[in-house]
């Protein structure tokens, strides 16, 4: 399990001793573990740590104030990935690299917490590593990372590559991604209190609020690869016409992709969809407990406050779900000028047909 404690830093030169204990430590592990050969020449050198820091390209998982690893991690063109045999790379776009990945002693999850990390700063990541280090192997297919072939160092010796690609791209929904949201939307209606339904709604009733909501407001959905990992919409505040400029938002994330940016990106381009229809306000009503339990959190609070929401109102036990009584609470954006006389809104369906809005966005 990965400690809410760890961060990761770039490494300086005071932590030189550290690092290079812990690649001492790692020779030995990977040696009593059927791997001499990968860094049994003393590699990596101190010379190459140094170098690695200057460049600021040495980075630290630091835990509780402790070096719990240390890798290299860069975006750049790497010389040793431009030729590959036996397979392909799976992309020829930009991309993260990772090397000399090392835990210390005594520690759990730090090679797992950072490669998780450099897939976030790049979403498009390469590693390699040797044919003996099984370990790493296992870890690398664990997480995602795809084999992709073979590579050889800039001395000849050969490595297997890996390759993990998990930039989000965002698109406009259609009714036919309905069955693939209810799996994303399911957990929350019967597992948590995010959301005050009881029951998961149909195919065909997901289906149709889609098509609702896509006449006035846009309804976004977030891929990695294939997979949906999350999506938000917007629908009317409140149906009179004073109310046109303003929205009420919902999001959701896939329940094991929290945390990874998709939420942030995701409110990013339905914020920016709402601009081009001329919306100003954007409410979002969030289920509040008097005290965090199994079923709820305030992180949803701590989200939007990130997202440069403000506290505009809270109802007391005004949700009933799981036997208990739940808050609800209302934060607010501003995400445009409030003038007057006040231009119209264009609906989102108006805009889609005037072909205004890119429907497909890689971030």
């Amino acid at each position: 399990m990965e400690s809410k404690d760890r961060k990761i830093r770039k490494a300086n030169m005071d932590d030189l001793q550290q690092i290079l204990d812990i690649y001492e430590y790692a020779r030995n592990f990977m040696a009593a573990h059927g791997n001499p050969e990968q860094w049994g020449d003393g590699y990596p050198q101190a010379e190459i740590v140094k170098d690695d820091i200057i460049q600021g390209k040495c980075h630290l998982c630091v835990e509780n104030e402790k070096i719990a690893g240390v890798f290299y991690f860069a975006q750049e063109d790497d010389p040793a990935y431009r030729i590959i045999e036996k397979g392909r790379w799976q992309n020829e776009d930009s991309y993260g690299v990772v090397h000399r990945i090392a835990s210390a002693r005594d520690t759990k999850g730090v090679a797992t917490f950072c490669l998780n990390w450099a897939v976030r700063q790049a979403g498009n990541v390469r590693i390699d590593t040797h044919d003996d280090n099984i370990p790493m192997q296992n870890l690398l297919k664990k997480l995602g990372f795809i084999y992709c072939g073979r590579i050889y160092l800039q001395d000849g010796r050969p490595r297997i590559a890996f390759q993990k690609d998990e930039r989000i791209m965002i698109r406009t929904a259609v009714p036919e991604d309905a069955v693939k949201l209810l799996e994303i939307y399911a957990p929350y209606v019967e597992k948590t209190a995010v959301s005050f339904e009881y029951s998961v709604p149909s195919e065909e009733e997901f289906r149709s609020r889609i098509c609702k909501t896509l006449e006035r407001y846009p309804w976004l959905v977030a891929f990695q690869g294939t997979e949906p990992a999350g999506y938000a919409y917007a629908g009317a505040f409140k149906g009179r016409e004073a109310y046109d400029w303003a929205v009420e938002s919902s999001i959701y994330v896939k329940m094991d992709k929290k945390r990874f940016g998709i939420g942030r990106r995701l409110y990013g381009a339905l914020e920016a969809a709402l601009k081009d229809q001329g919306i100003l306000n954007v409410n979002a009503c969030i289920a509040c407990p008097k005290e965090e339990d199994e079923y709820l959190t305030k992180d949803s609070i701590f989200f939007h406050e990130k997202q440069g929401y403000r506290m505009a109102g809270r109802f007391f036990e005004c949700g009933y779900k799981f036997d208990r009584w739940y808050d609800m609470v209302w934060m607010e954006k501003h995400i445009g000028d409030h003038k007057t006389p006040q231009p119209p809104v264009i609906w989102f369906s108006e805009l889609e047909k005037k072909g205004c809005r890119d429907k497909e966005d890689e971030i």
